[in-house]
């Protein structure tokens, strides 16, 4: 089934089991993580706030989740974390917070949201190809305006690694499904 969501676009929701009030467009800046101590900075966050959640809409958790991962995580914890993320963080505590609020609620199993995730990682791929391309197109805006400005833009060799972190983090995690879920 299509939907179309507040946020403008059309999920597929998989007849609204995986409907979830999502975060609609997210950038990084709208988010902080705190950290327990400084050893443990960007890998092991213990609180997570979301800011400015004006642009919220009726989405697939899976497509929401899909958004967070390629638009806000760094490239180094998504690959190293992905599949711990998607198959344990996520949905254990989706499905905790379920639980406890409405425990008469059939909740889809694991296997489902992993092959669903995987069904729709290209959602998370374009979203995430959307915001780099846009932090490139800036970058050059701000070199233009300033001629010799070389610090604090985003360059092409930084596009072209995150394209290709995307790529990478996409195969890797479609062939660990493949023989787990197989």
């Amino acid at each position: 089934m299509l939907a179309q969501s507040d946020c403008g676009t059309k999920q597929s929701l998989s007849s609204n089991r995986f409907g979830v009030l999502g975060f609609g467009v997210l950038r990084r800046a709208q988010i902080n993580f705190k950290y327990r101590s400084e050893l443990e900075s960007r890998l092991f966050c213990s609180d997570v706030i979301f800011q400015d959640l004006s642009q919220s809409c009726f989405v697939s958790c899976v497509i929401d989740l899909l958004q967070l991962l390629f638009t806000a995580l760094d490239p180094e914890v998504r690959e190293e974390y992905i599949a711990d993320l998607v198959c344990s963080v996520y949905y254990d505590n989706f499905a905790n917070a379920v639980t406890s609020l409405a425990p008469r609620v059939q909740m889809f199993s694991k296997n489902e949201f992993v092959r669903e995730f995987e069904r729709n990682i290209l959602h998370g791929f374009i979203a995430g190809l959307n915001y780099h391309t846009q932090e490139y197109e800036d970058g050059l805006v701000i070199r233009e305006e300033k001629e010799n400005c070389t610090n604090s833009s985003y360059t092409y060799t930084q596009y072209r690694d995150s394209v290709l972190s995307m790529v990478r983090d996409i195969l890797q995690f479609k062939l660990n499904t493949k023989a787990t879920i197989l």
